[in-house]
Formats: C-alpha cells, sequence, structure tokens
C-alpha cells in the first residue's frame, strides 16, 4: 500500500516530467523559429545580390598616383607616414594595396 509520502513523491516525479516536456516543446519552438528566421535571411541576401547590393566594407582605392608614390617609398624618399597621408590610406589599407602591386622595400 502506498503511504502519502510515496504519493507525494510520485506526484512530484510527475509534475518534473511536465516540466521537463514543456521545456523541450519550448527548446523545439525556439530552434524551428531560428531555422525559419535564418531560410528567411538567406532568401533576403539572396534576392539583394541578385538585384546588385554589395555587402561589407566599401573598397577604399588608392590615388591614380599611387604606384609612383609607392616606388618613391620603396626607393625611401618618402616615410611610411608620408605615404599614408599622401594616399589617404590606413596602415593595414596601405600595406594591403602595396602588397597587391608587388611592392616592397625588401631586398
Amino acid at each position: 500500500m502506498a503511504t502519502s509520502k510515496d504519493k507525494k513523491i510520485l506526484e512530484l516525479e510527475n509534475r518534473i516530467s511536465q516540466l521537463i516536456e514543456e521545456n523541450n516543446r519550448i527548446i523545439n519552438s525556439i530552434a524551428e523559429h531560428k531555422t525559419d528566421v535564418r531560410k528567411c535571411q538567406a532568401e533576403g541576401i539572396a534576392a539583394a545580390k541578385a538585384r546588385g547590393v554589395r555587402f561589407g566594407r566599401p573598397v577604399k582605392k588608392p590615388p591614380e598616383d599611387f604606384v609612383v608614390l609607392a616606388k618613391l617609398w620603396k626607393r625611401r624618399k618618402l616615410t611610411t607616414t608620408e605615404l599614408m597621408r599622401k594616399t589617404d590610406l590606413t596602415e593595414a589599407t596601405l600595406y594591403r594595396r602595396l602588397r597587391e602591386h608587388k611592392i616592397s622595400r625588401k631586398k
């Protein structure tokens, strides 16, 4: 014969099981919603790209006389700071453009 203590334990176990099931339903619902959002987002990105929309930071182009200035820099007629000022490029962008033009001070 089940005692009142045993009944309370069974009730508690049942309630815990119900809470776990409800929690799992909520988690599954959230996961399904995230999947739907990602799908919509991917469709929107694809549509924007089809219209020619460009994503990311705009490309900073060097000035027309970049190669001439870079060669002066290579021959040490300009410092890196001077080259940065004349080209209006940050240090990282400057070195990236130098690499693209295969210009280096290394011998």
